[in-house]
């Protein structure tokens, strides 16, 4: 693998080594017949492998599968430096021409090959490469494209539904992953309807994030998923697993707290209520606490807009022990007033200024 990264591979450097070899006896032989033979101009180098490919390669949809098939075969040679050089080059020439649907082409099947192989650096940074192209050419996130990179994020050896990997897959494979997801969110949701980026590539980064046990990237990725069963059944095997007795409802009301913060008061309906029917079904019991009615309460009179403040600063009241009992709570109802009700949002700094931030996002 480091090979494939840093230079040539074996394949390639043979290759060198014979046309070295043979551009070496050519010069001796004309060296001995240079006083009989009168000197004449050498012919111009052959064009390499990449260029070749490259050439082979035009506009039309015919080229891009010519040039594919030249790749497929330079990968099943384990010429995989040529493969790769072959695959930025011809990405690079289709994008500086503007042409984004080859190049969405070529870069998507490309990677997805490297994938199958379990080069997942090299695959990584084509699939870098097309987003990159999406985000500086204002590409609309439409259902095509977003179909395109969601293809490459369920290619990753490490996902559930990957095609058979028939190489040795790098170490770094899920973190591969979720470089791509993150840049793929990011373009989403600056070019996309969602403003925080598409629910389905928040959820394979979800996934992804929960496979290495990164609980808590994983509940931001949740949480704009539009997975809420699997959402609420995440936040309970932490609860049980990870928690302390007795804060099953701290659990479930962070999370409400978080989506009625970014005025998803649909999700934060669904999450209380599948979770509290998880309590119930696992522990025969009824998940009644403080703060579990709190929760419930501050659904309710979200719902009713401005008109509910006097409600919120009532509930704000009554239940400000409960409130007490994590910092998030208190920085989410500072946005949910400001969100639902007009309140002036209060400064912050720090780790819950961060939060702040990652609740607030892009409108």
């Amino acid at each position: 693998m480091s090979e494939f990264l840093e230079g040539p591979t074996a394949t390639v450097r043979r290759r060198r080594r014979k046309r070295k070899t043979s551009k070496t006896s050519s010069t001796s032989t004309s060296t001995s017949t240079s006083t009989s033979t009168p000197a004449t101009t050498a012919p111009a180098a052959p064009p390499t492998e990449v260029e070749e490919a490259v050439a082979v390669a035009a506009s039309s949809t015919g080229g891009v599968d010519s040039v594919l098939r030249k790749l497929r075969d330079s990968v099943a040679d384990e010429d995989l430096y040529t493969a790769l050089q072959v695959y930025k080059a011809l990405f690079i020439r289709f994008a500086k021409q503007g042409d984004v649907e080859p190049a969405t082409e070529l870069a998507a099947k490309g990677s997805c090959l490297l994938l199958r192989k379990g080069l997942t650096r090299a695959a990584t940074d084509l699939a870098l490469e097309l987003v990159t192209l999406f985000a500086e050419s204002h590409t609309k996130a439409n259902e095509t494209k977003t179909a395109h990179l969601l293809t490459i994020a369920r290619a990753y050896p490490t996902h559930p539904n990957a095609p058979p990997c028939k190489g040795a897959v790098d170490d770094t494979c899920e973190e591969d992953a979720q470089r791509f997801m993150v840049a793929a969110i990011r373009w989403s949701s600056k070019e996309g309807v969602h403003p925080r980026g598409d629910p389905r590539l928040n959820y394979e980064a979800a996934c992804s994030y929960r496979r290495v046990g990164e609980a808590s990237n994983a509940c931001s990725r949740y949480m704009f998923s539009e997975h809420c069963e699997e959402y609420a059944a995440f936040l309970y095997d932490l609860a049980t697993t990870q928690g302390y007795r007795g804060e099953l409802d701290l659990f479930v009301a962070r999370a409400v707290f978080q989506l009625l913060a970014v005025e998803n008061i649909r999700d934060g309906v669904q999450v209380q209520q599948c979770f509290l029917k998880l309590v119930q079904e696992q522990s025969g019991k009824t998940l009644d606490t403080p703060l579990v009615n709190c929760t419930g309460l501050l659904v309710e009179v979200c719902q009713r807009g401005k008109q509910g403040l006097p409600l919120f600063q009532l509930l704000q009241q009554r239940y400000a022990k409960s409130l007490q009992r994590d910092e998030t709570l208190h920085t989410c109802m500072g946005r949910i007033a400001t969100k639902f009700f007009g309140v002036a949002p209060p400064k912050q700094g720090g780790m819950m200024g961060m939060l702040n931030s990652l609740l607030g996002g892009k409108k």
